[in-house]
């Protein structure tokens, strides 16, 4: 399903503090915006299915109970940021607490970190990009335009062969790829800064220790 992208993320802040329905509805919004992306990276991380609910269920809660100290901080780092630490220290956890084969031991745990953190850059790729396409799909309708985009740029397809299937020149499905690729660009500028990419923080210096568990240094911010 298409997430809205409006209103702003600073404005779903906000009303994650107001009152009534509004902030059950903004509750509701920030939950189909960023557990896919948790679930996503904890499939990615090998967790078993119970561990991966386990796991969106605690970061979720928890963000729910630190949330109002939230403040908008340039200086201070990207919730894009935030997220990925909260959401690795809470699998760190899980993995403690299962001790299970295939868990890291204390020698194995900075490459383990280092891997983290390259499968959350690529799962949240995958997630901006799926919503774009998403987003494009929806905005262009079941078109020969969105099929020969979706033809030659997703499955690799050649222009010709896709154009005579389409009933298209060829020049119509490069003109086509080209248009499509320069809007889902910008769409997938939106979309990335909506999820995370400005920045935001805590409002006081501990608060994320104060969410799930081990707390990131500066230098993980941002």
């Amino acid at each position: 399903m298409l997430l809205s992208m409006e209103p702003t993320r600073a404005t779903l802040f906000l009303r994650l503090n107001a009152d009534g329905a509004e902030r059950e509805v903004a509750w509701a919004e920030f939950c189909r915006r960023y557990e896919p992306i948790i679930a996503a990276f904890a499939r990615s991380r090998g967790a078993r299915p119970h561990e991966v609910a386990e796991l969106v269920q605690a970061v979720i809660t928890s963000f729910f109970g630190v949330q109002p100290r939230f403040v908008y901080d340039p200086a201070k780092g990207s919730f894009r940021s935030y997220l990925k630490a909260c959401v690795c220290n809470e699998l760190r956890r899980i993995r403690r607490f299962a001790s299970r084969p295939g868990i890291a031991e204390p020698a194995q745990q900075n490459a383990q970190s280092k891997e983290d953190e390259d499968v959350w850059e690529a799962t949240w790729r995958r997630q901006c990009l799926q919503l774009a396409l998403d987003q494009l799909r929806n905005s262009c309708g079941e078109t020969n335009v969105f099929q020969a985009f979706e033809a030659t740029v997703i499955h690799e397809r050649d222009p010709a062969e896709v154009g005579r299937s389409l009933g298209m020149s060829r020049d119509s499905v490069y003109q086509a790829k080209s248009r499509l690729l320069a809007r889902l660009h910008v769409i997938l500028l939106k979309i990335d800064a909506e999820l995370g990419t400005n920045s935001i923080a805590m409002g006081s210096p501990t608060s994320q220790s104060n969410w799930t568990g081990n707390a990131p240094d500066g230098s993980d911010r941002g």
